[in-house]
């Protein structure tokens, strides 16, 4: 009954931390919902970095894509003032050809007079070439303050542009950092989610495992309940045999008691042998009866021993059944400790899984200053695209009026030319000089400019940047 006691109060406090581990398991699984619910907002927040991240790649290309259409005016630029540059000396040389024919046609009318039938056609020559050599003088200015704005505006652009270049470099590589970046917070957050998943996994072990030892102590407990119920009902067995044992050995006793009495009777009585026959004979009776009473106790002694014997098997079957108890919840313990084991692992998994996804919110802290830096270099930028197109725009108005201005002087030059007569004795025709062709090639450079006006607004932004 001791041994039943002890395996009893044993079962029990391995119940109750057995209940223990059961509350500290429902704790672990609510921390690690907590955490699946932390990685499902840190997921949530890394998907809409990579939007934003990618939303900053697509400006990038945007404004790099803007850069390299004014690098390409830029080069347009210089191919106009190289050919500004080869026909300078064209314009000088038709310049000097002109003025070498007015001083050829006034040392002619120096030798003619008003009346001379020459003298008009000569005059009237001068004049158209006077016009011509304005007009050159004109042109001449022009290309030269075209071939000065173009100048100072690649230069402006060249000084400008490895700025410019080095901005949108340091963009690139802010904007891939960033990307790069935020693919390895996204592969640290899947492990961390893997992570996760298997000590979910680990909990949902544990669990079976606490059930199923749950479900061992119980039936240990039910087994001791038996146990206890055989022995109690064995230990009656017992009490009642010792009872009966204690009965026959009390009638036994009477007996020698009275065999001794009848001894010392019969030893009294052989002196008064032949005068007692007849109490010899009830004597003899009685020791008779009381062999009878002695043999029925000898056989209830025999009855208890039996059924002493009877108890101590049925004991010692009661004893087994406890060690089988103590086994079972042995077992029971050791999955106690395997589950109390894989609950500490789980809860160190936990802890680095805390662990890892701070430094995963810390990369994605960095990853939005990084991006946020990215953000405002191209805000900047975009506000320099402004100023530009307003810089651009504005020059364009004030270009244009000049623009029509030099393209109906052309026209007037052109009409005055055509209105010219060829004299038939001066052997120097319009082929001589500079021919009509230059003006509309003149002509088509001048719009030219006008396409190169967003290089300018490059070129103003570019500086303030």
């Amino acid at each position: 009954m001791t041994q039943l006691s002890a395996a009893k109060t044993e079962l029990t406090r391995k119940q109750t931390e057995l209940n223990t581990a059961k509350e500290q398991l429902s704790e672990k699984e609510t921390e690690l919902n907590i955490a699946k619910e932390q990685l499902s907002a840190a997921r949530e927040e890394l998907d809409n970095k990579k939007a934003e991240t990618a939303a900053g790649r697509t400006q990038y290309e945007a404004q790099k894509a803007a850069y390299e259409e004014q690098k390409s005016q830029y080069e347009t630029a210089k191919d106009q003032l190289a050919q500004i540059s080869r026909q300078l000396p064209m314009v000088e040389a038709a310049q000097t050809e002109v003025t070498g024919q007015i001083e050829v046609i006034e040392a002619q009318l120096d030798g003619l007079t008003e009346e001379d039938e020459a003298y008009v056609s000569l005059l009237e020559q001068k004049t158209a070439l006077e016009a011509k050599q304005t007009e050159l003088a004109q042109q001449l200015f022009t290309m030269q303050e075209q071939k000065t704005f173009l100048e100072q505006n690649i230069a402006a652009f060249e000084a400008a542009s490895a700025d410019a270049e080095a901005r949108l470099a340091a963009a690139e590589a802010q904007i891939t950092d960033a990307e790069s970046q935020l693919a390895a917070a996204d592969a640290q957050l899947t492990e961390k989610e893997q992570e996760c998943a298997a000590g979910e996994a680990q909990i949902a072990s544990a669990k079976e495992e606490l059930e199923s030892g749950e479900a061992q102590i119980t039936e240990a407990l039910a087994q001791l309940q038996d146990g206890e119920a055989q022995a109690e009902a064995y230990q009656k067995q017992i009490e009642d045999g010792e009872a009966q044992l204690a009965s026959a050995k009390a009638a036994i006793a009477d007996g020698e008691a009275q065999i001794e009495t009848n001894r010392s009777k019969l030893k009294d009585g052989e002196t008064q042998l032949a005068a007692a026959r007849a109490q010899l004979a009830d004597g003899e009776q009685q020791i008779a009866s009381y062999r009878q009473t002695i043999q029925s106790g000898e056989a209830q002694l025999a009855a208890a021993k039996q059924t002493i014997s009877s108890g101590e098997s049925q004991l010692a079957d009661a004893k087994q059944t406890i060690a089988d108890g103590e086994t079972q919840l042995a077992e029971a313990k050791q999955t106690i400790a395997d589950g109390e084991s894989q609950l500490a692992e789980a809860k160190q998994t936990i802890a680095d899984g805390e662990t890892q996804l701070a430094d995963a919110k810390q990369e994605i802290a960095d990853g939005k200053i990084s991006l946020a830096d990215a953000k405002q270099e191209i805000a900047d930028k975009e506000k320099e695209l402004e100023d530009g197109k307003a810089e651009y725009e504005k020059a364009k108005a004030d270009a244009e009026p000049e623009i029509a201005d030099a393209k109906q002087e052309i026209a007037d030059g052109e009409k005055t030319l055509a209105d010219l007569k060829k004299p038939t004795w001066y052997v120097w025709g319009r082929n001589k000089v500079t021919s009509t062709e230059s003006f509309g090639q003149d002509a088509g450079r001048i719009s030219n400019i006008g396409k190169f006006f967003p290089v300018i607004f490059f070129l103003v932004a570019a500086p303030s940047a």
